[in-house]
Formats: structure tokens, C-alpha cells, sequence
């Protein structure tokens, strides 16, 4: 739950409201308080004590994004009740355009924070994937990397690519019953789609896919990208989650970071296993 005085600073409320106070009607006392109940400024004697249910307290809401933060009080003499409600609709368009330059802000630096985790994470992954020299050790840590990261999926796992049977086969895979249930959606027309590379990315629905219809599917929802390094084909990576509108382009985006790495440390293994 967003709370007021982290978008309506008090220091910042106070020197808005002072800049205003010479223009408001005479006798006009002011609150902006939480939706708690909390203090956080305003003007005029007696406005630390101004609360909604006294006599002669007009109320008007703030929200941020649809989302109730609080609530402007004011009182005023009845002859310039007219004139101290229009003063009351500005101030609170007034709070409201502060509250919002202040959420765009927060929303930048969590932005940038969030890239920076990112890119820590990746270079802690890369570290994890290149001390793998065996593929199926480089599949396991794939799998570990991406559900450390979520709690969206569910099942998943990497399947390996034969050049010469022109078929695959899964190195690793992980959650409950997972070798099962991907040994079942191997036999589906869903697989063979993502297998010929006619269908990657995003499934949120299997059931109402077209792939998806003519067989039942062990899985509500995937997420699937080749593996390739160097243009080779090396394999193929499948997550999947028990319930529908799972993923999000944003684990697409994360998953695809991890894969490319992945399918490079996967090929190194095989040329490693193979001397």
C-alpha cells in the first residue's frame, strides 16, 4: 500500500501551501492528512486539529493512479464558502500534481536499481554457467538461475538438440513429476510447434491456443526460446506454470539475457565433453 507522505513530502507540502496562503480567502483553514489519519501540513489556526467529521469540514479525496492516498480538509467562514471551494479544487490539483511528479521519480529510480540488480545478477550467472563443463550441469544451473528469479514457473526444462536423429531429448528439468510431464507434452502438437520453431515466446493459455486444442497439455502456461550460439541450434528451453497468465514480457525479456549465455556455456560443454 502506497503511503501519502512518501509522495507528498511535508517540507515540500509546506512550502506549496505557504506560497498559496496570501491568496486564500480570509479564515480559511486547512489539513491534508493520510488516509490514516496522519498529519502531514497545512494552514491557518487550528489546521493540526481539523478533522473531517467536524462541523463545517468540506473533504475532497487524493488518489495516485486510482488509488486512494488521502484527503484534502478545509474550513471557511460561510460567507466565502464559494470562493475557498474553488481555492480548494486548485490546491488539490495542486497536491495531486505533486504527488505524481514524485511517483514518476520513484518509478525512474526503481527502474534504474532494477537494471542494476539485473545486470549484477547476469554477471553472477555468467560466473555460475561457465564453471559448468558438463551439459547437463550447464542445464541445471540455467534452471536454478531462472527460478531463483520468480515464483511464476512452475516446471521446466532444457532440451538438448541431435544433429543427426533430428530430434530432442531433455538434459534437465525441474519441478514436481517434471520428467513425466515433459516426456507427455513431448508426444503433444504444441511441442512439435515449438520444436520446428513455428511457436516461441509467450503461451498464456495452452488450452485456448490453437496448438494446444487438439491434445490436452500437462501445463496451463510457457514460456519458450531456443537455445542457439554462433546461428547453431543447440537446444531448446521450455518454463511452464500450473496456472494461466503466468509470464509476462518482462520474464521473457530476463529469460532471453540468461539463454543467450546458456546456449554459448551449453556449446562450450559439448565441444568440452566431446575432446
Amino acid at each position: 500500500m502506497s503511503v501519502l507522505h512518501h509522495y507528498l513530502p511535508a517540507k515540500r507540502l509546506r512550502e506549496q501551501l505557504s506560497a498559496a496562503a496570501p491568496l486564500l480567502p480570509e479564515g480559511m483553514v486547512l489539513a491534508v492528512r493520510s488516509g490514516a489519519g496522519r498529519y502531514l501540513g497545512g494552514w491557518g489556526e487550528g489546521a493540526e486539529i481539523l478533522l473531517s467529521d467536524q462541523e463545517g469540514v468540506f473533504e475532497h479525496p487524493l488518489s495516485l493512479q486510482g488509488q486512494a492516498m488521502g484527503r484534502l480538509l478545509w474550513r471557511v467562514p460561510a460567507e466565502r464558502q464559494d470562493e475557498a471551494t474553488r481555492w480548494a479544487d486548485h490546491l488539490v490539483t495542486l497536491c495531486q500534481g505533486l504527488m505524481e511528479v514524485e511517483g514518476n521519480r520513484r518509478a525512474v529510480v526503481n527502474d534504474a536499481l532494477e537494471n542494476l540488480r539485473e545486470i549484477a545478477l547476469l554477471e553472477r550467472a555468467s560466473r555460475v554457467l561457465n564453471r559448468s563443463l558438463r551439459p547437463k550441469e550447464v542445464a541445471a544451473a540455467l534452471l536454478g538461475e531462472l527460478t531463483n528469479r520468480t515464483d511464476n514457473i512452475t516446471w521446466g526444462a532444457v532440451f538438448l538438440y541431435d544433429f543427426n536423429l533430428k530430434s530432442y531429448s531433455f538434459l534437465s528439468t525441474c519441478g514436481p513429476d517434471s520428467d513425466p510431464r515433459f516426456q507427455q507434452f513431448m508426444t503433444t502438437p504444441c511441442f512439435t510447434g515449438l520444436a520446428e520453431g513455428a511457436t516461441t515466446g509467450i503461451i498464456n493459455d495452452l488450452e485456448a491456443h490453437p496448438c494446444g486444442q487438439r491434445r490436452a497439455s500437462p501445463f496451463q502456461a510457457i514460456l519458450s526460446l531456443p537455445l542457439e550460439s554462433n546461428n547453431e541450434h543447440v537446444g531448446l528451453l521450455i518454463l511452464a506454470a500450473n496456472r494461466t497468465e503466468a509470464f509476462s514480457s518482462a520474464d521473457l525479456k530476463r529469460t532471453q539475457a540468461l539463454v543467450s549465455m546458456a546456449a554459448t556455456a551449453l556449446r562450450n560443454a559439448q565441444l568440452f565433453a566431446a575432446e
